[in-house]
Formats: C-alpha cells, structure tokens, sequence
C-alpha cells in the first residue's frame, strides 16, 4: 500500500512527515537525493 510506504518513508527520513500529515508527499533535502528509490517505493 502506498500510504504505509509513505508513512516508512517519513519515519525512515526521505519524506516530511509535517507535510504528510497535511496529505502531501514532500521529499526532504535526503528525500531528494534519493527521489528515485522513494518514487519506486510509493508507486
């Protein structure tokens, strides 16, 4: 499910979590280096 990848991704760090908690997938500085492997991850 991609919502509990989302929510590992913001407990794992490549995610906001204050933004996911508003609905919104935001990738954080990390997130952005990693944007591919969190995109897989999500999708």
């Amino acid at each position: 499910d991609g919502r509990a990848e989302a929510r590992t991704a913001a407990a794992d760090g490549p995610l906001d979590a204050a933004a996911l908690a508003d609905g919104r997938c935001v990738l954080t500085d990390r997130g952005r280096l990693l944007a591919d492997a969190v995109v897989r991850r999500l999708t």
